[in-house]
């Protein structure tokens, strides 16, 4: 690994992704080489610069960030990947599975310290695991957690994913798309969700995780 860490940043809102380059730039070793507002070109671009580090959200708009984590890690598995993200910590601890063994080894989350986002990034370049405080208290005290974070460690992994992509409002066809699956297996794994959670449509699923907090409410 060259001197300087070379971090990739994939965050779709402008003004937060220029809060974070900045912050990791105060830091004389950390270059942000490239930056993206999604994660459909994210494999590209990593290809094309091939950085230490990718800096993403894990909810991205044009892409799943667990598909998106897999296939960098798939053409570039030396590279480290850091995510931070605002998801609540009962989903984000399920989604920490299958990000795991798509290659994160950094999770923080947006409410910490921006130090906290420059030490995953060294740790991460260094081949370590990091966790933010606020996860890694969630995950050490397991009375915090509630029932919900049993059923959905319940789920198997495309499941879960039809689920997470469905609380951020992708259709059917969006889905098919992010996951390269065919709407029919979209409408299976559904409906397997709908049973395991004992409702019967979407918009009774977002209700669902709105009351759990799962997902954050959306204003205009």
């Amino acid at each position: 690994m060259s001197e300087m860490i070379r971090v990739l940043l994939v965050e779709d809102q402008q003004l937060y992704r220029d809060t974070i380059k900045n912050s990791l730039q105060m830091d004389s070793t950390i270059e942000v080489i490239a930056e993206i507002g999604g994660g459909e070109h994210v494999v590209e671009l990593a290809l094309q610069h091939k950085p230490d580090v990718v800096v993403m959200d894990v909810i991205l708009p044009d892409i799943d960030g667990i598909d998106a984590a897999a296939r960098i890690h798939k053409h570039l598995p030396d590279c480290g990947i850091v995510i931070v993200t605002a998801m609540a910590l009962d989903i984000f601890h399920r989604a920490m599975r299958s990000l795991r063994r798509n290659g994160v080894r950094g999770f923080v989350s947006k409410n910490s310290a921006i130090e906290e986002l420059r030490a995953a990034v060294h740790a991460v370049s260094d081949n370590e695991d990091y966790l933010s405080k606020d996860i890694g208290q969630y995950l050490l005290y397991p009375d915090r957690r509630n029932e919900i974070f049993f059923i959905l460690d319940e789920f198997p992994d495309r499941e879960f994913q039809a689920l997470l992509l469905t609380t951020q409002g992708k259709c059917n066809k969006e889905i098919s798309v992010l996951m390269l699956i065919s709407q029919k297996t979209v409408n299976t794994y559904k409906t397997r969700v709908y049973d395991r959670l004992g409702i019967n449509n979407d918009v009774q699923l977002i209700h669902w995780a709105l009351h759990h907090n799962l997902v954050k409410r959306q204003y205009p």
